[in-house]
């Protein structure tokens, strides 16, 4: 199989969450109705991604980047057209509209250099959507990155600039010998 081994827990899901999402749908309704009168009392947070304030749901979720998402889709493709039975040709207009949209915004075509951004960004200690964000968006400047992802602006997790120019520094070599 040349599925690459950090996708596979996302090939067999029906679900993309994290792994330790909770399975039952009662919890999640209640959990939606424990936050309705919190916000109607004025104490919930403001929402605030400069200050990584995105809610706990989006915290432990796990993102992935769309050149990730090609990948399993494309595994996906593969399945059902070895289907006996004409799999490809149940193939929603959704599933077919998604393959293309995260085929033309995938900066990462090689699945080993997809592998590695993630493991590049992983050793910057980013919260998953920024990691994410800039694995989608490739920014080529510090100034670009942090206008993107305000939390990387220095004083908070980056002590400076040159933390977030080595960070892209590192996207780009991997683009370039891709």
């Amino acid at each position: 199989d040349a599925t690459p081994s950090f996708l596979s827990p996302f090939l067999f899901n029906s679900r993309l969450t994290s792994p330790d999402a909770e399975p039952n749908r009662s919890s999640g309704s209640r959990r939606r109705r424990d936050r309705a009168p919190a916000a109607m009392s004025g104490m919930e947070e403001e929402e605030n991604a400069a200050e990584l304030k995105i809610g706990e749901e989006f915290l432990k979720a796990k993102c992935l980047m769309n050149c990730e998402v090609a990948i399993i889709l494309e595994h996906k493709w593969e399945q059902l057209q070895h289907m006996s039975d004409g799999g490809a040709d149940q193939v929603s207009q959704v599933f077919e509209k998604s393959q293309a949209y995260v085929k033309r915004f995938s900066r990462y075509k090689n699945p080993d250099a997809v592998r590695q951004v993630r493991e590049t960004l992983s050793r910057y200690s980013l919260v998953e959507f920024e990691l994410c964000t800039l694995g989608n968006l490739c920014p080529d400047t510090a100034d670009e990155a942090k206008a993107l992802v305000p939390s990387l602006v220095p004083g908070g997790r980056f002590d400076s600039d040159d933390r977030v120019d080595k960070m892209l520094n590192d996207l780009s070599l991997i683009k370039k010998f891709e």
